[in-house]
Formats: structure tokens, sequence, C-alpha cells
């Protein structure tokens, strides 16, 4: 991971044509409605499971060359995100939207009987903290909209939470660009006793995550496959590292792949997703002495 990110660093030299890229790609204009999100080391039971993912990276940006679809395979969640109130130093307040929506971050791996190339990606994103150049590697993490039970009760088993429809599937891509270095206050469900909520210093980006299409094949060959479509093609998030907060706890969650109560185990949240724009964005070409010749 850390190489991925150290190659994109050294990417300067491609300025110029990045620049003629970027001056072709359409800005985005709605605002997203999405809420922030505060995400949680997680440890859950491994999940199998294939699928296939398609985002707005996979369309691409010339509408004469077919999009592609990534199949990969779900292995385990290692974030659960709850929406959070955030204040920023100057004392704005950005309340919660949508308290039932949730993510559940699940680690993936490529489908061994596909192949996807690692495309670097420069990308130019506007949220509550301006406007950015960040730089993408490989996508690593699915966040699935979830239901939570919290606290957990201690003798009956409680029903099953509502699993959110008006939140979209995202795509999450390794992310790298210039630290926030912002102090906010953050409270979610977790820290809601605390009057202001707690404190938190916003640092590099972590993931940039686009709103995506799942398709999970069918187990029958005369069934149809389940598929999710994109509710909200502007509404993308940008993750960025936190500094930790001591937290333990457990919850129940439900989603499109758990069963339909499944218990986790939840601790030190360390990073913040925040609702952005994808303004622009462009392929990092290669050196022409990686180029391969005809």
């Amino acid at each position: 991971m850390n190489r991925v990110i150290g190659f994109l660093s050294t990417a300067a030299f491609f300025t110029a044509a990045l620049l003629v890229a970027l001056a072709g790609t359409a800005v985005a204009q709605t605002a997203p409605t999405l809420d922030h999100f505060y995400c949680y080391f997680a440890q859950g039971e491994i999940r199998p499971k294939r699928f296939m993912l398609q985002d707005q990276f996979d369309v691409g940006l010339n509408p004469l060359i077919p999009p592609e679809v990534e199949t990969v395979q779900l292995l385990k969640i290692v974030r659960f995100c709850n929406p959070v109130q955030k204040t920023t130093a100057d004392g704005k307040v950005t309340g919660i939207q949508h308290p039932a929506d949730h993510l559940a971050m699940y680690l993936f791996t490529p489908d061994p009987w596909s192949s996807h190339p690692i495309i670097p990606r420069v990308v130019i994103i506007r949220n509550q903290f301006g406007t950015q150049r960040i730089r993408t590697a490989n996508a690593v993490l699915l966040a699935v909209p979830s239901g939570k039970v919290w606290p957990v009760p201690v003798t009956n088993l409680p029903p099953p939470p509502n699993i959110p429809t008006d939140i979209d599937h995202f795509k999450c891509y390794l992310a790298s660009g210039r630290a926030i270095d912002r102090r906010v206050l953050l409270k979610d469900q977790f820290f809601q006793d605390t009057r202001e909520g707690v404190l938190a210093a916003v640092l590099q980006p972590i993931l940039f995550c686009n709103p995506v299409k799942k398709t999970i094949p069918p187990i029958s060959p005369t069934a149809p496959p389940s598929i999710t479509s994109i509710t909200n093609p502007d509404g993308h998030l940008a993750c960025y590292v936190t500094t930790r907060r001591n937290f333990q706890s457990t919850l129940f969650y439900d989603n499109q792949f758990s069963p339909q109560l499944a218990g986790l185990l939840v601790s030190r949240p360390d990073f913040l997703c925040v609702p952005s724009l994808k303004l622009k964005w462009a392929v990092v070409p290669a050196p022409s002495s990686l180029v391969p010749p005809d």
C-alpha cells in the first residue's frame, strides 16, 4: 500500500498531460446530501461473496470505450461508520440528516478469475474543507448501507434493524494528498452523552469513495441477478485519518450481506468520511519507459 501511494506522489512530471485531461471532464453541480460518517475499527466474521462493481471510474471518460466491471470477492468488515455531527473551529455545525443510515466497510480482493488493473488517477474534489487535489490507487473497500441496534439489549434479542434504502453503496479507493490539519468536534450515537462532542484532528486523506452499482450473480442460472443501482451519482465520500479515541462496544447490524441480525465488536474510531463533490478527474499516464513497445 505504501509503495503504491509513494509511487503516486512522484507523478508531478505528468502535470501538463493531466491538465489537458482534466480540462475536458464534467463538473458536478449538485451538492451531496450525505451525512458525515465517523468510522470505527470492526472485527467481523469473514463472509465470502462474489459480486460485480461498476462506478464512474469504471465507466470512464470516453463514451466510445465500453465500460468495465470489476469482479471482486468479499472478505470481512474492517470498519463500521456512524452518521456524525461535525462542528468546526468557527462554530459551524453540520447536523445529522439521516440518523438511521450507517455504513459497514468490507475489505475485498479481486476475483482470481478476472483481471482489473490498478489505475492511478488524479481527482479534484470539493467539500467543507475546501477544494483539494488527491490521488487514488486501487479499490479496496465496499461501503454497504447498514442498520444498527445499539445499545445491545441484555435480555431479549432485538428485532433486526431496517436496512437503509436512501443511501448508495460506495466503492472506496486508497487515496493520498495534503493533510487537512483541522480540529473538529464530532458527536455521534456512541458519544452522544458529551455536551459538544469529542475533539479530533482531521489529517490526511486515506480513501475516496464513488457511489457504485453492485451486482450479485444468481445462484440458479435461470434466476435474475440482484442489482443495486446508484441513486445519487453526485454524492461521494472523502475519508480522512483522524486522531484515535478510546472506545469499545458491541452492536448488532443488518445489511444485504449479513444474516438478519449479526453481532459486531467496534472500537477506536480513526477516520472521518466527508460528503464531497468530484469536480474533475483524469488517469495518470504511465511513464514512457514503462510502456511496452508496440
